[in-house]
């Protein structure tokens, strides 16, 4: 995958950087945390990345590797809605009272960063 060097950007420099931002998507990618940790770690990650690879290389390609069109999907996933109740002993509990179903948000999550890593690789191949 052809990527653009920004100016004076050094290739072994972005070379780090690309092995740097994979690793890390592995990290994320293994995670044993629930659908909000995951997509927490993922909104992390890519933020991350962009810093990373800012200046490295091109605004289009960090678009096209890093903060594609299902992380805008990911960015825009509402948060579950807890609600404080008291049960007939007047303790205080926190009931879920609405959420997606989490496993198909996680898979998706998944298969982002999966792509995320297969690009990434690529574009290393690319540069050495």
């Amino acid at each position: 995958m052809l990527i653009t060097l920004e100016s004076g950007a050094d290739r072994h420099n972005v070379l780090k950087a690309l092995h740097e931002v994979i690793v890390d998507a592995g990290k994320v990618a293994s995670s044993r945390g629930g659908a909000k940790e995951l997509r927490v770690a993922y909104l992390t990650w890519v933020n991350a990345t962009r810093a990373r690879l800012r200046g490295q290389i091109s605004s289009g390609d960090l678009d096209r590797l890093v903060t594609t069109p299902r992380y805008i999907s990911v960015l825009q996933l509402p948060e579950p809605v807890w609600e404080k109740s008291h049960n007939e002993y007047g303790s205080v509990r926190h009931m879920l009272v609405s959420s997606q179903n989490t496993a198909p948000i996680r898979e998706m999550i998944f298969v982002e960063i999966a792509e995320h890593i297969d690009h990434l690789k690529k574009a290393h191949e690319t540069l050495t």
